[in-house]
């Protein structure tokens, strides 16, 4: 009987929650934290007796990684690039054991984040080994900062037992391309010509737009006959700004990027276009997906399983193979897009996983590096 009474009360909660959560939505302003409060609740419970009934709506959700897409994807569309950058804006827990130093490079402000295990030398010297990330975190080139990503970026760091250099490259709209590539550059220029560090001891990496961001970096680093790093790691890299591959269909309702129509995901705003400018969203800097990758440095790439921008993540993988470049890729099942961020109590171990495999990888492609600094340091 209590059984068959809590399902009942699920169905009706359920359906009536619904209908009040559309209610809300259509109020666009949560202009009192008393709303969001009562929005988070109806979704929270809307959700958890969904799940009681049907089970998980994704055989590797976690009820947290559950609750959290329902609000994602629940949560009304921001009015103007303003709102959606105080939403995004959410700085993210600092692990106790990270170690953050904030500079300035290039005349941008960054950071540098030291892994626990991270050997106690100064990245610049002669004897030093360890792998240096420059990391370009995502946010559709046009919000988020390395303050939302500093938890991620600290797991990189301790994964590949090296340090991390985070920038916060200039953001459309009020900085179309090409000034972040021009930052990311910068950067780089900055890591082997000021600091002297060797190229083959460091790794570029970004998620999302970050990862379009790299790649666009390598491209032009290319271009221009500079020497390349030692490898990319890209975390579901957003490479093709049209948005037209069938997975931004296929994502509605599991992943938080997912659109119905052209007033959903990224371009609800038309953030292609904003950090696009007057040049074609295929532009091959724009959309690395259509550029030619011969001669890029070997890639780690990761992405979700239900994620919308899975499609041209694998086509990107497919295409970068034919032009000749080592590509190590994992497909993570039923996860959303950039999961790393989340942790590993929401996504069930999935982000430990690829932070292993991150930090495997970037030891691997910087070992011959460290290797032969550690000889010559030794002679």
């Amino acid at each position: 009987v209590a059984a068959a009474a809590a399902v009942v009360g699920g169905a009706y909660m359920t359906c009536r929650g619904a209908a009040e959560l559309i209610s809300t939505l259509q109020d666009k302003n949560f202009r009192r934290k008393r709303d969001r409060t009562i929005f988070i609740a109806r979704v929270l419970i809307c959700t958890l007796f969904r799940r009681l009934i049907h089970g998980p709506k994704r055989p590797r959700w976690t009820i947290k990684l559950e609750v959290l897409m329902a609000i994602m994807n629940a949560a009304p569309p921001p009015k103007n690039i303003h709102s959606l950058r105080r939403g995004a804006e959410v700085v993210s827990p600092l692990p106790k054991w990270a170690n953050v130093r904030w500079t300035s490079v290039a005349g941008l402000e960054a950071a540098w984040f030291r892994g626990p295990t991270c050997p106690a030398v100064p990245v610049t010297a002669p004897n030093a080994v360890h792998p240096v990330v420059l990391y370009l975190h995502g946010g559709g080139y046009c919000l988020m900062s390395v303050r939302t990503h500093r938890t991620l970026i600290s797991r990189i760091a301790r994964a590949c037992g090296g340090e991390c250099l985070a920038i916060e490259y200039r953001l459309a709209p009020e900085h179309p391309y090409p000034a972040g590539m021009g930052d990311a550059i910068a950067a780089y220029r900055h890591l082997i010509y000021d600091l002297n560090i060797d190229p083959k001891r460091i790794v570029i990496g970004g998620d999302s737009a970050g990862g379009g961001l790299t790649l666009s970096t390598l491209l032009s680093l290319r271009e221009l006959g500079e020497p390349m790093p030692a490898a990319a790691v890209l975390l579901s890299p957003w490479v093709d700004l049209t948005c037209s591959r069938d997975s931004w269909r296929r994502a509605k309702g599991l992943d938080y990027l997912s659109k119905e129509d052209e007033s959903a995901g990224p371009t609800r705003l038309d953030l292609p276009r904003l950090y696009a400018g007057s040049l074609p969203l295929t532009h091959p800097h724009i959309s690395p997906l259509n550029a030619s990758l011969q001669s890029l440095p070997p890639m780690l790439v990761q992405l979700g399983g239900v994620e919308a921008l899975l499609d041209e993540g694998e086509e990107f993988v497919a295409r970068a193979r034919e032009h000749g470049v080592e590509v190590q890729s994992t497909v993570f099942e039923d996860m959303p897009h950039v999961f790393q961020g989340f942790g590993e109590s929401i996504t069930g171990g999935a982000a430990n996983v690829a932070f292993r495999e991150i930090g495997e990888f970037i030891k691997t492609r910087c070992g011959s590096a460290s290797s032969a600094s550690a000889s010559q340091a030794n002679l």
